[in-house]
């Protein structure tokens, strides 16, 4: 009965009836006995809730050995798959893919003809195996022999499981209508069975699926319940499932829309998620180290902002300026050294970038943020955040997004989100560094091109108060840029407005005054024209 019932309650997802079940269970088996079948399950199901449930591999793993080892003195090698099947769970878990494909071979090997639970198991998890892999075709074709099996079996809690990963493969070769069919019907038959933890799965898988199109909205919803789901839980596991990359996109889009923030930020601690990508740069992840450039220079550490006691570190924190100035990746020693000891000679120079290179690992208390590799040294991007990286990211997808023409609203928002990094000028205060010049003026006219682009899109709409209001957060960023008081002036003058259209000129040339300059002759002509038509 407890039997049953533990195996129940760990499909369904509730954890507490399955912890008072195996209470009950093991008050059956004296720990001094010889084994019996239901000793020996009792310990598989153990096993099973140390993976499973508490995500503690190791455990599981020494658990699935001494249940083998009981096992075999049973003598009948029932249960021996079962045991293989836990370890190659945890193994994967691990990314120990070497060990994992060893225990699939054992698992295969003894399983019997007659049991098709056994095979659909083994084929979900050597599905898997060949994902983590990037097997893709052996991945498909343990998927679709796991489905098969699980249907024959009759038993729909498996079938929704082998259906997801199926679904889940063939999302990732791009058989996309394929893969929203599984779902769909692992979807419909989790909510037959009532299982929270499939319907969990579900709703998570469906998340991800959507997170890859444009319907932004239907994202969040997916993940606002799949989340709450877990969070009222406690899960921080998939049933015999886990890809990291997969629940860290989800955890990262979770937290840049503020949904379930908490369960997001113990999923990540919980279970070591690093970033989903290279590429990924939401700022509110929980980085061991965020770096601030525009605007303003800063250290942020495991969230506590950097202070030094007694005088600064001035080159260590130099040299980190300039490996981001110059791209963050890749830079050459030599070039850095040229950079800023330009007088140095011979080993001199390298004896200063090696002693440097060792006090900047120092101030940012670890060595993996810093990789130096073939004379090349590159910003750790799975354990860095820098707002110019997050910037550019989201002004590059801005710029390529062809799909905003019909909605300003939406691409206003966007650049709202990327304007928000640039409260100022690229290491303003190391304005006259020949390395900074660069990449400061690829930021500010980027920043044009964001603000042209949306701003272009509100005149068309004819909605000149929200483009007013875009080029004003546009001169906060770059009080300089006359192409803003340009713009300022036409929509005033399309609302009529004499007087704002005379204050921003005046404006424009009270700012241009402080650099000793005076509005271009397109300024002034665009403001006789405008003065002339209102």
């Amino acid at each position: 009965m407890w039997v049953t019932s533990a195996n129940y309650y760990a499909w369904m997802g509730d954890h507490p009836m399955y912890r008072m079940a195996m209470a009950e269970l093991n008050k059956l088996c004296s720990p001094g006995q010889f084994p019996t079948l239901t000793s020996v399950i009792s310990i598989w199901l153990e096993g099973i809730s140390q993976a499973c449930i508490d995500a503690d591999a190791e455990a599981a793993l020494a658990t699935s050995n001494a249940g083998l080892a009981k096992s075999k003195l049973l003598g009948t090698g029932e249960l021996d798959h079962l045991f293989h099947a836990t370890s190659i769970y945890a193994l994967l878990m691990e990314m120990k893919l070497d060990d994992a494909r060893k225990c699939l071979d054992s698992m295969l090997s003894c399983l019997r003809s007659s049991k098709k639970q056994g095979y659909a198991h083994y084929h979900f998890l050597a599905a898997w195996h060949a994902l983590l892999k990037d097997d893709l075709h052996d991945a498909n074709s343990h998927a679709e022999q796991s489905v098969r099996f699980a249907e024959e079996t009759g038993f729909v809690f498996p079938e929704v499981l082998c259906r997801l990963a199926l679904a889940r493969i063939q999302h990732e070769i791009g058989e996309d209508e394929l893969a929203h069919e599984n779902l769909r019907q692992a979807h419909s038959q989790a909510l037959l069975t009532g299982s929270d933890m499939l319907i969990f799965m579900c709703m998570l898988f469906e998340a991800l699926f959507s997170s890859a199109t444009s319907e932004h909205q239907k994202t969040s919803i997916l993940l606002k319940g799949a989340f709450a789901l877990g969070r009222r839980h406690g899960y921080v596991n998939l049933f015999w499932w886990w890809l990291p990359e997969d629940m860290s996109r989800l955890c990262g889009l979770a937290l840049e829309r503020g949904i379930e923030s908490d369960y997001a930020y113990k999923l990540i601690r919980r279970r070591a998620l690093k970033p989903a990508s290279r590429r990924f740069q939401v700022e509110v992840w929980p980085w061991a180290i965020k770096i601030y450039t525009m605007g303003r220079f800063g250290i942020v550490l495991n969230g506590a902002p950097i202070t030094f006691s007694g005088k600064v570190q001035q080159k260590p924190l130099a040299l980190l300026k300039a490996i981001i100035a110059v791209g963050g990746r890749n830079v050459s020693e030599e070039q850095l050294v040229e950079s800023l000891w330009p007088d140095s000679e011979g080993d001199v120079g390298h004896q200063s970038f090696a002693t440097t290179l060792h006090r900047l690992r120092k101030i940012l208390d670890t060595d993996q943020a810093l990789i130096v590799s073939d004379g090349k040294v590159s910003l750790n991007p799975l354990c860095c955040w820098v707002d110019v990286w997050a910037f550019q990211r989201l002004a590059n997808e801005i710029l390529e997004e062809r799909s905003f023409h019909n909605n300003p609203q939406a691409l206003v928002g966007s650049v709202d989100k990327a304007l928000a990094l640039c409260t100022g000028h690229f290491l303003a205060g190391d304005e006259n560094q020949s390395w900074a010049i660069s990449l400061r003026e690829r930021l500010r006219n980027k920043i044009l091109r964001l603000i042209e682009k949306a701003g272009n899109l509100l005149e068309k709409h004819q909605q000149f108060n929200e483009a007013i209001a875009l080029y004003r957060r546009g001169l906060e960023c770059d009080i300089m840029v006359e192409e803003f008081y340009q713009r300022l002036m036409h929509c005033y003058s399309r609302l009529g407005n004499r007087g704002e259209i005379i204050s921003t000129f005046k404006s424009c040339s009270a700012v241009l005054k402080t650099a000793d300059a005076i509005p271009s002759v397109k300024t002034s002509k665009l403001y006789k024209q405008f003065l002339a038509e209102n």
